[in-house]
């Protein structure tokens, strides 16, 4: 995540200090790192998806394997295959 363009600007630091404290809480303080000369955060995630094949026209579509995609993913992907992944 790039925030360059909050550099040196009135509060931002703090606003930054913030943000990072509950990325941290979130995501782990080992998985979320501040580069304080670029102005920008890493953060190592994981996530589990549901990728489809498009065949006709050989695409692939990728959609979040959560609760807040669930009802999406009951009209997408077939029960039948939901059981077996």
């Amino acid at each position: 995540m790039d925030m360059s363009n909050m550099k040196n600007e009135g509060g931002a630091d703090f606003a930054i200090s913030l943000m990072i404290g509950e990325l941290k809480r979130q995501h782990g303080v080992e998985n979320v790192k501040f580069d304080e000369e670029l102005y920008k955060v890493d953060i190592k995630m994981t996530n589990k998806f549901y990728a489809i094949l498009e065949p006709e026209i050989k695409t692939w579509k990728f959609l979040p394997k959560d609760e807040d995609s669930k009802s999406i993913i009951e009209q997408v992907v077939p029960e039948e295959i939901r059981k077996k992944i």
